[in-house]
């Protein structure tokens, strides 16, 4: 783990209505916070120790809270810590089957209600050829021989899930492969 890790995160005044951009840096090491106002270029918080706070919690797109102020972490503050955290993600790769496209907006809600983050969502249309290598370690299942004739529908989603682990992803519910 890097001995320091820096986000931008963004606060919402709730008063003014203001939103304030910091530059959030956090050391594992000694479970210290500290962070920087960016538009005044100027402390806002001087480097203390914080208890509220672990490493796990910090990636783009987590809301965490500092001393009352409610943060959205909203990007990474350099590369070391975009590398840092990436290296902890599992990352595994979800399909949509072509007749639950429909259902997207809801499977995705539900991924990101489970704790998952998603940071890659893609139309695509597999040609005939495609599925079926897709599919092969499936060849025994029955909805393979779909696949295999060519009449499955052709269109899904996919998207690459990271920042939680595959045990999170499979509580979500049965694949829908199980279903077919």
């Amino acid at each position: 783990m890097a001995s320091r890790l820096a986000f931008i995160a963004d606060w919402l005044d709730p008063n003014s209505g203001v939103l304030w951009r910091y530059q959030l840096f956090y050391y594992p090491d000694t479970g210290e916070v500290e962070m920087f106002d960016v538009k005044n270029r100027r402390h806002f918080l001087k480097r203390i120790k914080y208890d509220g706070l672990a490493a796990e919690q910090l990636f783009p797109g987590a809301v965490v809270t500092v001393y009352a102020r409610q943060l959205r972490v909203t990007d990474f503050g350099d590369d070391a810590t975009r590398r840092a955290v990436e290296a902890r993600a599992e990352r595994t790769l979800a399909m949509v089957k072509p007749d639950a496209v429909r259902h997207t907006g809801k499977i995705l809600q539900a991924v990101g209600g489970s704790g998952l983050q998603v940071a890659n969502v893609r139309m695509a249309r597999l040609s005939r050829g495609d599925a079926q290598e897709f599919y092969a370690a499936h060849a025994d299942a029955p909805y393979f021989e779909k696949v295999r004739r060519g009449r499955a529908p052709d269109a899904g989603a996919a998207g690459v899930g990271w920042c939680g682990s595959t045990r999170q992803w499979g509580a979500l519910g049965p694949s829908a492969c199980a279903r077919s």
